[in-house]
């Protein structure tokens, strides 16, 4: 009873003060390894002032300049290339590749000069890892800077005149006092033009670059010899903004053609040639005007029941052009079908028992479709 007693005296007084809860430890900030490289890093103290720029915007990011590459490893990563500009009025140019919180960023910068860089460099990473707190550290140093206080206007010098007695206070002039001007706030338009390398690949050259394709068509047609056949094309290409060369090869599937009398005649061929094209691009599509030459040989064998039935070839060179179309919906990946009119140079053909049974058609026509691999 007195142990009660004593503890709803106690409780009377007032209730327990219980100990503080402890308070939580911040988390570790991450760390940024800094890979600077380029012939202009020696110009340009992009290691040395970069990560002050960043303590400014991004307080709980830490920053650590790494002389070489690191290889991979954990953490994220920022690769800077500094080219200094080639002339005293050109731009500096500088590509960051950032892995940060958000994804992988590539970007080209270009400015006039190296403090810009190094500002730019500083705001797109902040902007990368917490955009939120890089705006409200922008802010706040913008509040913090004193407002420049304006020039008083020079006062008129006064002649001296007669002298007179002693003048009254004057209350003190007020028109100089001037209401605080708004600053204007920093903008995307504010920044430094910057490109992407992979967006504006266009815009750097990059398509006037030379390529290779490797292509394989299928198709038909009329000709060589009057009649219809098939195409089976392997081929090889190079090309550029504008212009396409390609070395190509053929094989004819054999066919049978009933030349009367119960008499019949099969053929096959190959043939190699080579074309070049004129590539207008309107649009996502291609379409290739092409002229070129082929040469190759078409056998022909009778079939029973003709007596002492014999093979033999003849040489096939030609000419052909014809237009294409061309659609790439991947950088390495390209569909088309193209048309094309074989003109042969020479006149050739087979007969049987001495009497012409096919030859050689004036003209042909060929048509093609195929998908082509484009590298790099």
């Amino acid at each position: 009873m007195l142990t009660v007693l004593a503890a709803v005296g106690l409780w009377s007084l007032g209730p327990p003060i219980l100990p503080p809860e402890p308070e939580p430890e911040p988390e570790p900030s991450e760390v940024l390894h800094l890979e600077i490289r380029g012939e202009g890093a020696g110009a340009c103290p992009v290691g040395a002032d970069l990560p002050a720029r960043l303590g400014v915007l991004l307080p709980t990011l830490e920053v650590e300049v790494t002389p070489e590459p690191r290889g991979g490893g954990p953490g994220p990563v920022a690769t800077i290339d500094v080219a200094a500009p080639p002339d005293p009025g050109a731009s500096w140019e500088v590509d960051l590749v950032l892995t940060s919180p958000l994804g992988e960023h590539d970007r080209r910068l270009e400015a006039e000069s190296c403090p810009v860089v190094v500002d730019a460099l500083a705001l797109l990473i902040a902007v990368a890892f917490d955009p939120v707190s890089a705006a409200n550290q922008i802010d706040a140093a913008r509040r913090a800077k004193p407002e420049p206080e304006p020039e008083p206007e020079p006062k008129p010098e006064l002649e001296p005149g007669p002298e007179r007695g002693p003048e009254p206070e004057l209350e003190p002039d007020r028109s100089l006092e001037t209401e605080p001007v708004a600053r204007p706030r920093v903008t995307a338009e504010d920044l430094p033009p910057w490109r992407s390398s992979s967006a504006d690949a266009r815009g750097r050259g990059d398509d006037a670059a030379l390529r290779a394709g490797l292509g394989a068509l299928a198709g038909g047609g009329y000709g060589p010899l009057a009649s219809g056949s098939a195409a089976l094309v392997p081929r090889f290409a190079l090309f550029g903004e504008g212009w396409r060369w390609e070395l190509r090869g053929a094989w004819l599937p054999p066919l049978v053609r009933d030349v009367g009398d119960d008499r019949r005649l099969r053929f096959d061929g190959w043939w190699l040639g080579t074309r070049g094209c004129w590539v207008p691009t309107p649009g996502p599509v291609e379409l290739p005007l092409c002229a070129g030459v082929e040469a190759g040989s078409i056998r022909g064998e009778a079939l029973a029941p003709v007596l002492n039935a014999r093979s033999g070839s003849q040489p096939w060179v030609a000419l052909e052009l014809g237009p294409g179309l061309s659609w790439s919906p991947r950088p390495r990946l390209a569909v088309g079908v193209e048309a094309s009119v074989p003109v042969p140079l020479a006149q050739a053909g087979f007969a049987l028992d001495g009497e012409p049974v096919l030859r050689y058609a004036p003209a042909g026509v060929r048509v093609l479709a195929g998908i082509e691999l484009r590298l790099p």
